[in-house]
Formats: C-alpha cells, structure tokens, sequence
C-alpha cells in the first residue's frame, strides 16, 4: 500500500522523494509561492500511521481521504485503503494504541517515579550526581523526566512503537517529554549503548519543530518584557534553569531544542505571539561559534529585543550539563547587520 502511496504522492506537481518521506505542496495552504520547492513532509513509514507536516503553516495530522483529495488523487480504492492501513497501524496486538492524535496530547501523563525500584533510583542518582542537584521524585516529574519507559506507556494506553527495546530503555535509558508531549527524548546513562540518545515518538503527528523540552511555567505573550532562555539539550537546560539562573521563574522561559534547531523554534515562539518584548539568551555548546550564530540569527534581529550568547569557558568543558563548579559563564558579542560582528 505504502509503494502505491508514494507513487500516487510522486505523481503530484513538484513532489519530490526523499528516505522514507516524500515533500509535497501542502493541500492546506498552498505552499510557498516558489512552485519549485514543496514545504509539505508526508511520511510512509512501515507499520505507523501516514502522517503529515506543513512546515509553512504548521498543518500536521494523520492523512485522510480528504487529503489525498486536495492533493488531486481521485483514486477512490487508494482513499478506503489508507483508512484502513492507518487505522490498523494504529493499534497493537494487545488493542492499546501505538499513537496518539496530535490533538490528544494534552491526556498524555508522566508515570510516578518508583522510590523502590533500582532502575529509577539509579537514574535519580545520576542526575543528582552529574548535575549536583538534590533532584526528588516529584521534582523531577514535574519537569517531565520518566525513568520507566513501560510505566509511562502502561499509564497512557500506547503500546510500544518502533525498533526499541523497552525493557533496554527502562534499564539504561532516562526520559525528558517534549514540551508538545510528542517525543521523548532519551540519555543512556551507563555509557554502554552505541545510541548515546534515542528519539521516542509518542504521537503520529510529531514534527521535529515541536519537539523541544522546557521547564513547566507560565509565560503571558503580552508581559513587558520576558527573557528566553534557549540552550541544545536537556542537561544544559537544567544546568542554566538551576547553576545560571538559580531556579528564577519570574518572566522566565527555558527551552532546550533537542535536535530541532534554533531557527525553527525561535519561529514557534514569533507565531505565538512572544515579539519585541522578548530576550532570546542562547547559552551555547563550545562547537557553535558566534559567528555561526549572527549568520543563523540575523533575519530574527528585529523581531526581538535582544539576542545574546553566552558559553562555558571552564577549562575541559563544552555545555552547562555538569556540575555548578564547573561552569565559568562568557558572554559573547554579536552584532548583526550589513556588517556581522561577533567575538
């Protein structure tokens, strides 16, 4: 089914092929007006659901009939075909769901911690231990942390979804749940694995461009002024949230990208409304140079009020994921404009 999908899906104006996805022009809202460069990701991905993502207006969901119709495939047989394929991709053997709706995120919970179990209390001792932080369990469940993968699906009806070993996961791996709860973004702790992180998908309309991790607080778009505090990963983000910025929630947001990019997710806040009242504080790994930054940055320059970086210039470190002793705090220079200059 997927083999005639996709040649049903080549066979729209300007799609184009790529891995297990194919870009085309999004049905929803026409796509760019550059005819030549499709925005519209639609993924055939054996045993999951057909999904799809306008990364132009940020349409996703599972594809229907209704899709295929708007795209200009009239194959009738194709529209019941796919309805079935989704639908039977959807469940597991034992009736749980493999995912979930988009829209059903907000149901999605984080499992209690296990004081009595090894696994976690060896998970819990490797945050404290690396971040010098007397994590406890609810502490770390309100910031989404999940030390039992089968808790978390047992909790929530999924059932395990793509190559991954559950029982290797609640063994050596520790859960940070995106911001959107479509992902879990997963940190072996025992060195051993050859994955030093794994990418969980929890939802069949995830996109890499919500799947960042952040702090729970509230942040009002209309706040005076509000700081965005924005770093690579989960570590480095309690690093800031905690060594940095000592735990300060007042007109704070803090965000770790995880892999989606810094560009697309200072996007996500622009459409949400946060503009010229925000300071963006990017606090960067050592192998990102400023000058990397003023060129990636610069179309963003006006529509905030300040972006600022920051590095950890601590000899034999790279990141704030350690230790607060470990952590000398530079701030760069970047000036963007006609001229770029950064230091």
């Amino acid at each position: 089914m997927l083999d005639k999908l996709k040649e049903a899906l080549l066979a729209t104006p300007y799609a184009k092929p790529y891995k297990d996805y194919v870009w085309v022009r999004c049905p929803i809202c026409g796509d760019s007006a550059k005819n030549t460069k499709p925005h519209c990701t639609v993924w055939l991905r054996p045993g999951q659901p057909v999904v799809f993502h306008c990364w132009v207006c940020e349409s996703s969901g599972i594809a229907t009939y209704s899709f295929l119709r708007d795209l200009g495939i009239t194959d009738i047989n194709m529209y019941s075909e796919l309805s079935h394929y989704n639908k039977t991709n959807s469940v597991g053997k034992d009736g749980s769901r493999k995912f979930i709706s988009y829209k059903e995120y907000q149901r999605i919970q984080v499992p209690k911690i296990r004081e009595n179990d090894p696994y976690a209390e060896r998970k819990v001792e490797y945050m404290q231990n690396r971040m010098g932080i007397p994590y406890t369990c609810s502490s770390l469940e309100y910031m989404r942390v999940i030390t039992s993968m089968s808790d978390f699906l047992m909790l929530n009806g999924l059932s395990p979804t793509g190559k991954w070993n559950i029982n290797v996961l609640d063994k050596d791996y520790i859960g940070f749940l995106s911001s959107d709860k479509s992902m879990i973004t997963l940190r072996d702790i025992t060195g051993n694995h050859p994955l030093k992180y794994i990418k969980y998908n929890v939802s069949n309309a995830h996109t890499d461009g919500q799947a960042f991790y952040s702090i729970p607080m509230p942040a009002d778009p209309l706040t005076d002024e509000l700081n965005l505090n924005i770093c690579e990963g989960t570590f480095d983000l309690h690093g800031v949230f905690f060594h940095v910025n000592h735990a300060n929630t007042d007109n704070n947001i803090y965000v770790a990208v995880c892999g989606s990019g810094y560009t697309r997710v200072l996007k996500y806040f622009l459409k949400k409304g946060f503009l010229t009242n925000l300071n963006v504080n990017i606090f960067s790994d050592s192998d990102k140079s400023p000058y990397w930054y003023a060129k990636s940055l610069e179309s963003f320059d006006f529509w905030f009020n300040s972006i600022n970086l920051y590095y950890n210039d601590m000899e034999g470190e790279k990141d704030f994921g350690i230790r607060p002793e470990r952590i000398k705090l530079r701030k760069a220079v970047l000036k963007f404009g006609k001229k770029i200059e950064c230091y």
